[in-house]
């Protein structure tokens, strides 16, 4: 592909991934409840930051031992992971305010 039709789709493509952290930054903060929210962003932030850094390395030590299809592997056991994890939790968001 020439370099000019490179630099569009990866423009668009930067624009179109950078929504999504202010995206989640509201929606986290319209349904989280007051008294929760500070540690509902601050979660969200060190699971970002989690993953990435430890992440890379990780999958990166998979790659080398298991090849493509561990890789694949790791993937689906931490989609599994966060899935199960997130199907137990509960907000209710008729939950009396903390205090501050």
């Amino acid at each position: 592909m020439p370099a000019p039709g490179l630099i569009v789709l990866v423009g668009i493509a930067g624009l179109a991934l950078g929504v999504g952290q202010p995206l989640t930054m509201s929606w986290l903060a319209e349904t989280t409840p007051t008294g929760y929210r500070e540690t509902a962003m601050s979660l969200r932030l060190m699971a970002n930051r989690v993953g990435q850094v430890a992440l890379p390395g990780a999958i990166g030590l998979v790659a080398a031992g298991a090849g493509v299809a561990g890789v694949l592997g790791v993937t689906a056991a931490g989609l599994v992971t966060a899935g199960v994890f997130l199907g137990n939790t509960t907000v209710d968001p008729h939950e009396p305010e903390a205090d501050q």
